[in-house]
C-alpha cells in the first residue's frame, strides 16, 4: 500500500515541482511513521532541489481509512482538510489582512503547495515545518503551561476568525457552513461509538468508582451529545481533533513557545468549549490539571477576547464571560467522555497500535489493551470529576 501511495504522490510532486518552476531537480521522497499517533494518512517527507533554487522540503498525507471507518465519519475527512488550505486559509487571509492584524498576531498556518481529491487515496502536500525546527509533543507526557497556552491562543484565534467571516465575509459563511455540514447519520453513529467506547473504559477505573461513573455516562450521555449539537451560545469553527499529535511547535531563544495547528480533518460548526475540553483532556495529568486548569480556560477566553476585539468585534456581545462559563458548565461533562474515548488512543504503546491499512476498522480502536499510563490517567480523571463534584 505504501508502494501505491508514493507512485502516486510521486506524480503529484512532479506537478508541483513544474508549477514551482524547478528545473533539473531532483526529487527524494521517505516513508515516516507517526509513532502511533495517526490512522487516517500513509505519512511521507519530500524534498524538491535543483540548482540556484532552495531546496523545497514537503510533507505528504495520502488517505489509507477503509470505508468501514469513513463512513462512521461526521464529514468528509479529506476533503475537509482540502477545503481548509485551499479556500478557508485564503478566506482568514483575508479577514486578516482586511484588520491589519500583525503577522505574530495571526493564526499560523502552513503552507500547502498541492492536493488529489480523488478517493481512496486522496493527497495533500504541505510545508515541512520539522525541517524548520517544529517538533510534535511526546504524546505519552503532558503539555506544560507555556505549550497549553500558546495552544489555546492559536485555538482562540482560529475559533475568532470563524465568528469575523460571518460578519465580513457573509456568503462565503454560507457556503463554509454548508460545505462542512454534519451529515446527522454519520454523526449519530459515531455517537454511539462513543458511548460504546466510555462505557468500556469503565472496566479499568478503581473499583470503588466504577459504579457511580458507570450511572453517570448511562444517565448523562444523550444529554451531554444532544448539547454538544446543539450549543445555546455563538457557535464556531471548531478543530474538531485539537490534540498534541495534531500541533506541532518549537521553543523560541525567549523560552516563548511558537505553535502551528495541523490536521484540519474534521472542522465543523459547534461550541467552542469541545475544542477546549478535548484538549485539556487528552493532554494533560492530574498535576497540570491541579495548577492550570482554570487558568487555561481564562487563558482561552482573555485570547479569544482579544481576537475578536483586533477583529472588530465585541466580545460583550459576542459571547460574553458569562455564557462562555454557562456553556462551560453545561458541557464540562464532555472532558469525562472524551478522556473516557480518546486517552486510551493517544496512550497507545507502539507495539499494540493497529496496523495502519485499509481493513482498520473501529472495533480494533475500542479494543486496544490499555497501557499503564492510559490506566493512570483515566484513573486520574475521574478522581478530578469525583472531586468537582460532578460524579
Amino acid at each position: 500500500m505504501v508502494d501505491a501511495s508514493q507512485k502516486k504522490l510521486e506524480y503529484i510532486l512532479r506537478k508541483i515541482a513544474s508549477e514551482q518552476s524547478y528545473e533539473n531537480y531532483e526529487l527524494e521522497i521517505k516513508h515516516i511513521s507517526s509513532g502511533g499517533a495517526n490512522y487516517s494518512s500513509n505519512l511521507f517527507i519530500g524534498n524538491i532541489s535543483a540548482p540556484n533554487k532552495d531546496d523545497l522540503k514537503i510533507f505528504a498525507k495520502v488517505a489509507i481509512m477503509g470505508e468501514s471507518i469513513r463512513s462512521m465519519m461526521p464529514t468528509n475527512i479529506y476533503h475537509t482538510e482540502q477545503y481548509f488550505y485551499s479556500r478557508l486559509a485564503d478566506i482568514f487571509a483575508m479577514i486578516q489582512d482586511k484588520h491589519n492584524i500583525p503577522e505574530k498576531e495571526r493564526l499560523s498556518i502552513p503552507r500547502m503547495y498541492g492536493y488529489d481529491a480523488t478517493a481512496p487515496d486522496e493527497i495533500i502536500v504541505l510545508q515541512d515545518l520539522a525541517s524548520d525546527g517544529f517538533v510534535v509533543q511526546d504524546r505519552f507526557q503532558s503539555f506544560n503551561w507555556e505549550y497549553a497556552a500558546s495552544a489555546v491562543q492559536q485555538l482562540a484565534r482560529l475559533h475568532a476568525l470563524s465568528i469575523a467571516m460571518k460578519y465580513d465575509h457573509p456568503n462565503e459563511y454560507e457556503e463554509v457552513s454548508k460545505t462542512l455540514k454534519v451529515n446527522a447519520d454519520s454523526f449519530d453513529a459515531a455517537i454511539k461509538y462513543m458511548e460504546e467506547t466510555s462505557l468500556k473504559s469503565v472496566a479499568i477505573i478503581k473499583e470503588e468508582n466504577k459504579e457511580v461513573l458507570r450511572n453517570y455516562l448511562k444517565n448523562n450521555f444523550r444529554n451531554l451529545m444532544e448539547a454538544l449539537k446543539s450549543p445555546r451560545c455563538q457557535k464556531v469553527l471548531l478543530h474538531g481533533d485539537f490534540r498534541m499529535s495534531n500541533i506541532m511547535h518549537k521553543v523560541q531563544k525567549d523560552n516563548k513557545v511558537e505553535l502551528t495547528i495541523l490536521d484540519y480533518q474534521t472542522m465543523m460548526f459547534g461550541t467552542p468549549v469541545n475544542d477546549l475540553l478535548y484538549f485539556i483532556f487528552t493532554g494533560s495529568d492530574k498535576e497540570f490539571r491541579r495548577w492550570y486548569f482554570h487558568p487555561l480556560l481564562d487563558q482561552y477566553y482573555e485570547q479569544f477576547s482579544l481576537s475578536l476585539t483586533r477583529l472588530q468585534l465585541n466580545p460583550a456581545k459576542i459571547l460574553p464571560k458569562h455564557e462562555f462559563d454557562r456553556e462551560l458548565k453545561q458541557h464540562f461533562g464532555l472532558g469525562l467522555v472524551f478522556a473516557m474515548v480518546s486517552i486510551p488512543i493517544v496512550t497507545v504503546e507502539l507495539d499494540e497500535a493497529p496496523a495502519l491499512n485499509t481493513t482498520l476498522d473501529l472495533d480494533a480502536l475500542m479494543n486496544l489493551t490499555p497501557s499503564q499510563l492510559c490506566t493512570q490517567r483515566l484513573n486520574d480523571v475521574v478522581q478530578d470529576y469525583i472531586n468537582w463534584g460532578i460524579l
